[in-house]
């Protein structure tokens, strides 16, 4: 049954790849060019940055730990469709290490929300209480996404892979 589907829309697949790529390097490099930034905060160059450094460095830290790991995603189903499509193709270091990368992305994410809301938040006075409560939220319901996603990775590659060995 999904070897019927791949072969009918192996071309879809394949531009469905392409996109996935592009976009997730687009969000790896962006995602990546913020923390150029940090030896200019760690030398006090933005000591005139209204607001003060704390506020840089929470945009940071949110780049850093939720975009990078949505853009390491998308190459790795960039890589699944590509793995699925192609039957000579072998799974990248994404594909093998999938499971591992989403767990210590959830790790990121936790220690991000500790930085953020035990040093960060406590530093500005003028946070609303919904506004702390609306983001622990999110960043609770990341990690449980990306702890989600770690466990069915771990058990469907293999699944794969078996299935592919027997066609």
């Amino acid at each position: 049954m999904i070897q019927t589907f791949i072969e009918k829309n192996r071309n879809m697949l394949q531009t469905y790849c392409i996109a996935a790529r592009i976009i997730g390097w687009v969000l790896v490099i962006l995602s990546a060019m913020p923390a150029l930034l940090i030896p200019f905060i760690i030398s006090g160059s933005f000591e005139e940055y209204p607001g003060g450094i704390k506020p840089m460095l929470g945009a940071l830290l949110e780049v850093l730990f939720v975009r990078l790991p949505i853009g390491l995603i998308v190459l790795g189903v960039a890589q699944l469709i590509k793995y699925l499509s192609e039957s000579e193709y072998q799974p990248g270091w994404l594909l093998r290490h999938g499971s591992v990368i989403l767990y210590f992305f959830a790790v990121l994410i936790f220690v991000g929300s500790l930085i953020r809301y035990c040093f960060l938040l406590p530093a500005t006075k003028a946070v609303d209480s919904s506004y702390i409560v609306m983001h622990i939220l999110w960043d609770v319901a990341l990690m449980l996404i990306l702890i989600g996603l770690g466990n069915i990775f771990k058990r469907v590659m293999p699944m794969i892979e078996e299935s592919r060995t027997l066609v």
